[in-house]
């Protein structure tokens, strides 16, 4: 009957005799190891901007004074029909949408809602097409041409990259 608490003694005297500790690589005792309260925590200084930094595209908000209010494609003289480039000739390489401002670039030339291209007005610049239609010539200026014909419209999509 003594003998399972021998056992029992023999045995805790012999746990503590032989280590039994693992050994572990530095990284795992170093994190072990690890106290909050021992890391150097610095306060965030503020940060100051020593350079006026703005836009590197000025965009004007109003005309200047003495600029014409109309549209320059209205004011300049119209080319003949032949003249006129090709609806197909023209490429859209770029869409640029942002804030209030829809730009794009057809062929090579940077336009925006409300310009003429080609005989044709852009009426909305969307996220890869363009939407052209007809410019109609002011009834003031020509009363005695009739005008039945339908308004032509016409999207102008953006190229894919290849």
């Amino acid at each position: 009957m003594a003998l399972p608490f021998l056992l029992i003694i023999v045995s805790l005297f012999t746990v503590k005799i032989i280590s039994f500790k693992p050994t572990l690589p530095p990284a795992e005792m170093r994190m072990l190891k690890f106290v909050p309260e021992k890391i150097d925590i610095r306060e965030r200084q503020p940060f100051t901007v020593s350079r006026d930094l703005r836009s590197p595209f000025e965009m004007a908000k109003a005309p200047p004074s003495g600029y014409p209010s109309v549209p320059l494609s209205a004011v300049a003289p119209q080319t003949p029909a032949e003249a006129k480039p090709h609806l197909e000739a023209l490429k859209v390489s770029m869409i640029v949408l942002s804030e209030g401002r829809r730009m794009a670039i057809v062929n090579g030339l940077v336009i925006k809602e409300g310009d003429s291209v080609a005989g044709m007005r852009v009426t909305k610049i969307e996220k890869n097409r363009i939407l052209l239609k007809e410019v109609k010539p002011s009834p003031a200026r020509y009363e005695s041409i009739p005008n039945d014909k339908p308004e032509e419209t016409r999207w102008i999509y953006l190229e894919e990259k290849k």
